[in-house]
């Protein structure tokens, strides 16, 4: 992660607690105009939210919903899915149009879109993601995917902006 900033709109940063927002959608091969439930991805917090990787998963299900036993290559699985992302708080797109998930990631290992500097969020700022599908290999054996996309950081708490209170 690297260096952490030490202050927050002139305050002081006391201490960070970690924190999760997390979204998913189940969808089948061919689907546009996917949308993930914003209300999960929406910092209800007072404390500001200091975003630092967005980790993408993908996971194959039967018809019955019903993760299948032997799970394909998430590489491929991650090149079936195009998202994109936008703060509605901020009316600010994080990608420009659909980019596919895979491109997101780094490395095979880590599998997480890092950012070098925190992305902030104040309370009743979120994400609107949407997204679509691609038809689905030959030989494919999941007919659905569990997409999860999770926003993982700190919300920051802040010194009093005196020593009074």
């Amino acid at each position: 992660m690297g260096r952490l900033p030490a202050t927050y709109a002139g305050m002081p940063i006391m201490f960070r607690c970690p924190a999760v927002m997390h979204t998913s959608l189940i969808a089948g091969a061919s689907t546009h105009g996917l949308s993930f439930q914003t209300g999960p991805v929406t910092h209800a917090s007072d404390k500001p939210f200091e975003v630092h990787r967005m980790i993408p998963r993908v996971s194959g299900l039967d018809v019955s919903s019903v993760f299948v036993g032997t799970q394909p290559d998430e590489d491929i699985m991650s090149a079936l899915i195009s998202i994109t992302i936008r703060d509605f708080g901020k009316n600010r797109a994080l990608t420009k149009g659909l980019t596919l998930l895979a491109n997101f990631v780094r490395g095979s290992a880590e599998r997480t879109w890092e950012w070098a500097d925190p992305y902030y969020m104040k309370q009743g700022d979120g994400f609107e993601i949407r997204g679509q599908t691609q038809p689905f290999p030959a030989g494919f054996a999941p007919v659905l995917l569990k997409v999860d996309i999770a926003f993982e950081g700190f919300e920051i708490v802040l010194a009093p902006p005196t020593d009074r209170r």
